[in-house]
């Protein structure tokens, strides 16, 4: 294999030597099916992806794949906005507290910026139910100015056994 680590940052790498069959063969795949190519090991790695070709492999993903799962980073790399201009939906998870809701608004409004891409996103609430959540989902809603589409419920035994397990609820 080209790929040792079976990361992004290796792929993207070796790219230009890259197949589809080969391709699949650097991701993990899990019992389920679902292939996976984690994020790179090293958090310098993923300054370092060229943003062109992560577009030419994420083309190659599509074509490859039904469907694509990205998880993008919390410091808005030059990656992650690929994935962002990409991307056909933007599932945004969102807790309901005060930090958490001033970061979103910020990001909602840098998307703004650019055409179609707040139209893209949808809001999930993670943790809903909590009894000490800060905000509500009606003034989550108001304050973001978007409705939110899912909420994921706290269920922190049921999540923790099914993390362990490494098994979908």
């Amino acid at each position: 294999d080209i790929v040792s680590d079976n990361s992004l940052f290796n792929v993207i790498q070796n790219f230009d030597r890259l197949d589809l069959t080969l391709l699949k063969r650097s991701m993990s795949r899990h019992s389920s099916g679902l292939y996976v190519l984690p994020r790179p090991l090293a958090l310098e790695d993923a300054a370092k992806i060229d943003p062109e070709v992560l577009k030419r492999l994420l083309v190659m993903l599509r074509a490859a794949f039904p469907s694509l799962v990205i998880d993008s980073s919390k410091g808005l790399q030059s990656s992650d906005f690929v994935a962002f201009e990409m991307a056909d939906v933007i599932l945004m998870v969102v807790s309901l507290d005060l930090t958490c809701l001033r970061n979103t608004a910020r990001l909602l409004d840098l998307f703004r910026q650019f055409e179609g891409m707040a139209e893209r996103v949808k809001l999930v609430v993670n943790r809903s139910g909590n009894c000490d959540a800060e905000i509500s989902i009606k003034k989550a809603e108001e304050t973001l100015k978007m409705p939110v589409s899912w909420q994921v419920p706290l269920a922190p035994k049921q999540f923790q056994t099914a993390r362990v397990r490494g098994v979908p609820l």
